[in-house]
């Protein structure tokens, strides 16, 4: 997990440097990172799980990934969980709190958390989802 950690930081890192993500529309140079992996299980009650591709996919995109102020009130940014199984959220210098959209009986013991993002920081927040399925 640690080096899977690292690499994502390292992707991230080297996009931000060829400036690949920070000329994304809408973003600025003077703004952080909040990125993170994104697992979400168990899909199935029982083994062998026979979902398909599509349903995966439809299971992930019915998740978001929503920034609010250090209020934990006002959002900031809501986005979604890339095809990678990954997030990405640029902001501006400050305080936030990193939380999902609860579907059904979703928790997590990793959201929601508080963090402090400086200019041109990438902060790493990988979330797991328990989607109550059992």
């Amino acid at each position: 997990m640690k080096a899977f950690r690292l690499l994502v930081m390292l992707i991230i890192f080297t996009g931000l440097l060829s400036g690949c993500f920070i000329n994304d529309i809408d973003e600025e140079p003077e703004q952080g990172l909040i990125a993170g992996k994104v697992d979400i299980g168990p899909l199935c009650p029982v083994e062998p799980c026979n979902l398909t591709d599509e349903q995966v996919d439809a299971i992930y995109d019915a998740r978001k990934i929503i920034i609010y102020d250090r209020d934990s009130v006002t959002v900031v940014k809501t986005v979604g969980i890339d095809e990678d199984r990954t997030y990405k959220a640029y902001v501006v210098p400050g305080r936030y709190v990193v939380d999902i959209n609860y579907t059904g009986i979703d928790h997590s013991s990793d959201v929601p958390k508080a963090v402090i993002v400086g200019v041109g920081e990438i902060v790493i927040v990988d979330i797991s989802i328990d989607t109550g399925i059992r």
